[in-house]
């Protein structure tokens, strides 16, 4: 089914909102993990019994995710400083790597044939689908640091 524009700019903004609240929640959370693993380690021995495998998988998970988004936005910011400009198809690469890192599967009608750019871009996001969100930041990384190696900063 199509969505209207309204529909979408509603779905945009939830998402931004979203987004917003796992940037503020994982700045915070990380901290909160760190101290907790700390005060653990030093009780580790005396009883670990106290601490179940769930939450240790759940605090370690969370904390990569932060660490990973924490990377993921540094990179991001740094590709914007290349000195030269990559080639088009680094650049589309990139486009469909941070759109679905950020946003997940595309969530736009593929733009009409006389839109050139736009289309390359949605057909650059649209190879992305089913990537989640931590492969495609991942991925962005490895891609940003190639290009800063190849284009200096």
């Amino acid at each position: 089914k199509k969505k209207s524009r309204s529909a979408r700019l509603h779905l945009s903004s939830i998402r931004s909102a979203n987004q917003r609240s796992d940037q503020l929640r994982c700045g915070v959370n990380s901290i909160h993990h760190r101290s907790v693993r700390l005060c653990y380690a030093a009780n580790r021995t005396d009883e670990p019994s106290r601490r179940s495998t769930t939450t240790i998988q759940q605090n370690d998970s969370e904390e990569h995710r932060c660490v990973l988004q924490a990377e993921f936005e540094q990179y991001a910011a740094d590709v914007k400083k290349i000195k030269s400009r990559p080639s088009d198809q680094e650049l589309l690469d990139l486009y469909g790597l941070y759109k679905q890192a950020l946003v997940g599967d595309i969530n736009t009608d593929k733009p009409g044939m006389l839109d050139m750019k736009a289309k390359a871009k949605w057909e650059a996001w649209n190879s992305r689908k089913g990537m989640s969100n931590e492969d495609a930041m991942t991925a962005y990384i490895t891609l940003a640091k190639g290009a800063i190696e190849k284009y200096g900063m």
